[in-house]
């Protein structure tokens, strides 16, 4: 596409026009896997960011579009599962304070 040849070239008009064109939809996918905004918002940035860097490594004979979701996907379970990761370590750090330093509460 003429626009991924000049984003290729460094050309911020051209990314811009992608950003707007594909902003919406990429944050709808980042929302519909963390349902959470603020994760969402982040991921929007993240998969222009990823985009940008790898878009010598996009293919023209695969649809663009798709490509650009599969970041967005991507980038949105990795958050999922970090914040999985984070809460049960922060629960695991909460139940072991808690039952030292509060023993005579029941569980």
């Amino acid at each position: 596409s003429h626009l991924i040849k000049k984003i290729r070239q460094g050309d911020e008009e051209a990314f811009e026009m992608i950003y707007r064109k594909y902003e919406g939809l990429i944050y709808y996918i980042a929302l519909s896997i963390t349902k959470n905004k603020e994760d969402a918002e982040e991921i929007v940035q993240d998969t222009f960011v990823n985009m940008y860097k790898s878009i010598d490594t996009y293919e023209e004979k695969s649809k663009f579009k798709q490509w650009l979701m599969q970041i967005a996907r991507n980038l949105s379970y990795n958050k999922v599962t970090r914040n999985k990761e984070k809460n049960k370590r922060k629960q695991t750090w909460e139940t072991i304070i808690s039952k030292k330093y509060y023993p005579r509460i029941l569980y």
